[in-house]
This record gives C-alpha cells, sequence and structure tokens, in this order.
C-alpha cells in the first residue's frame, strides 16, 4: 500500500510543481506584453482586442501587478518558477521561514533600487518605475 501513496504523493508534487511553473509563465507573459492601451480597471480605452498576450485577463491583471508593486512585480514569475522546480523534484524549502524573509528583503531593496533611476519610465513612458 506504501507503494501507491508514495505514487500520488510524487504525482500530486508534480501537479503542485506543474501549476506553480504555469502560472508563473502566464504571469510573466501578461507583465512583458503590458499596454497602456487596452481597457482595465483604471483605464478608459475603446472596446477592442487587448494587446495583452494573455487577453483581458492579463491586461487586468498586468495593469493592477503594476499599480500595486511596480517592478518589483517582476520578481514573482521568477518566485514561482523556483518554487514549480522545487514541486516538480520532489525537494523540500530548506528554511521556508527565512527565505521567506529574504523574498520580501529582496522585493523591498529592487523596488527601491529602481526608483532611484531618475526619470525612467517603461512600457512607452507610460509606468514609472
Amino acid at each position: 500500500m506504501s507503494l501507491f501513496r508514495k505514487t500520488l504523493e510524487q504525482k500530486l508534487s508534480e501537479l503542485i510543481g506543474f501549476l506553480f511553473f504555469t502560472t508563473g509563465l502566464l504571469w510573466w507573459l501578461s507583465l512583458i506584453s503590458y499596454s497602456a492601451a487596452d481597457r482595465s480597471w483604471n483605464t478608459a480605452a475603446p472596446d477592442n482586442a487587448p494587446i495583452n498576450l494573455i487577453g483581458r485577463l492579463g491586461a487586468h491583471t498586468s495593469d493592477a501587478v503594476l499599480q500595486a508593486f511596480g517592478l518589483g512585480a517582476f520578481i514573482i514569475p521568477i518566485v514561482l518558477f523556483a518554487l514549480s522546480w522545487k514541486w516538480l523534484r520532489g525537494e523540500s524549502v530548506e528554511a521556508p521561514a527565512a527565505r521567506a524573509a529574504g523574498l520580501v528583503l529582496l522585493f523591498a531593496s529592487f523596488s527601491a533600487a529602481v526608483s532611484l533611476v531618475p526619470g525612467w519610465r517603461i512600457f512607452d513612458e507610460t509606468v514609472p518605475s
């Protein structure tokens, strides 16, 4: 019976890793294809087909995340890819509390460092750093 349990745990771990990878990929694609011309929660644009590669959901998501986190939002897909690698290989994360604290510090320091660049804007001069 333990043979089947091990197999089920391994398959569940692989499924969770695949979901993390897919979420990270969709998140990354929606961020890199952000356009201020897309209709979203705080943008009044014509009801045309969105330019975002993920569609309307990607346009809304990327707009909200860039408004909330700025360029620090690009760190989140990297974290999701790293988690998917761990889950796919069936490895555990050592010292998860320390890694979570380090991730918060990385996010804050990256956002602060990017904001120090004077006059730098991305996505056709629409999003300030």
